[in-house]
């Protein structure tokens, strides 16, 4: 089984109840991500293939705390995560947020490029390889997502069922070829305009 669970889809229904980002705003979505988490741990231990999406700071506690969250789903097992950041030229991330599709979508993303722009200058991209300990297997890789989005996935993932062990990742994922995830895993990707 292959699933992929949207950030969105956990910060969202907290916004709709609490829409600004108050410690009460970060507490129930922490409180909603522990069962979900859990879940998740066990689909994978039983071989499933999660993709999620995240933007952490590295500047910022409370995402630290949540990157070690995403770390507790792997650790103390042999299954490795894959943390995947996808990078944007700011040029191209400016006109996807002001995308019709985006402005008039339904979940709570960020539509001003002015609010872009000061995350971009006052933040950094979270760094996982400090975070990890030893009782991680941890792989970082970088993703190009200047191009259209069919193509970037196309890089990011081609699953193998039958493979049961991680593929050496010695290809630039930029460099056009595809890339291949195998179970059992947990991936991780942290998308620069996810904000």
């Amino acid at each position: 089984m292959t699933c992929l669970l949207d950030n969105h889809l956990l910060i969202d229904p907290v916004t709709a109840l609490i829409p600004d980002r108050s410690e009460e705003h970060h507490e129930l979505r922490r409180r909603i991500r522990a069962p979900i988490f859990e879940q998740i741990r066990k689909q994978v231990l039983e071989g499933a293939t999660i993709l999620m999406t995240a933007c952490l700071a590295g500047d910022n506690g409370r995402d630290a705390a949540f990157l070690s969250e995403h770390f507790d789903i792997v650790r103390g097992t042999d299954i490795p995560i894959i943390w995947v950041n996808a990078d944007c030229d700011p040029t191209i991330l400016e006109q996807r947020l002001e995308s019709p599709e985006r402005c008039q979508g339904s979940r709570a993303k960020l539509t001003d490029v002015r609010v872009l722009r000061d995350l971009l200058r006052e933040h950094h991209l979270i760094e996982p390889t400090q975070s990890a300990d030893r009782s991680i297997r941890l792989v970082v890789k970088q993703l190009d997502v200047n191009g259209p989005v069919d193509l970037s996935a196309s890089h990011l993932i081609r699953y193998s069922p039958r493979q049961t062990s991680l593929l050496p990742w010695e290809n630039d994922l930029s460099s056009g070829d595809q890339m291949t995830i195998c179970r059992p895993m947990h991936t991780l990707m942290q998308e620069t305009d996810c904000v």
